[in-house]
């Protein structure tokens, strides 16, 4: 394990994403970053959480996937670090799902990413 341990981290922070639309495509992938549109599509601030991550902030991966066993699961699946407070992108994300054409998007650079050996299912946390 290469980041601290977890017991180190005064907060902790949870993406919950899913493998349906990529993460957003080349350049934005799971591990990588946390994005999200700046507002909803009524112009609400519903995505304000994302302005507040700071560098070195600790942050957990819930991931829906299909995994070893052929069954699409949510699975608490790692961990990485805040490496760039969040800045607004006008430019979106090649695949951007259900967030087309929703710019300015917030984006979150992270580093470290680290896959826990034995992801566990959301149903059993």
């Amino acid at each position: 394990m290469l980041n601290p341990p977890f017991d180190s981290f005064r907060i902790v922070w949870i993406e919950i994403s899913t493998s349906r639309h990529g993460h957003g495509g080349i350049g934005w992938e799971f591990g990588t970053c946390l994005w999200s549109p700046s507002t909803d599509k009524a112009g609400r601030d519903k995505y304000a959480i994302m302005r507040e991550p700071a560098p070195g902030g600790l942050i957990l991966h819930l991931y829906e996937d299909t995994w070893d066993n052929d069954v699409m699961d949510r699975r608490l699946c790692g961990s990485s670090i805040v490496r760039t407070s969040y800045r607004e992108v006008s430019k979106s994300p090649p695949l951007p799902g259900n967030w087309a054409n929703m710019a300015p998007y917030v984006r979150i650079d992270l580093e470290g990413y680290e896959p826990f050996k034995n992801p566990v299912s959301f149903a059993t946390i």
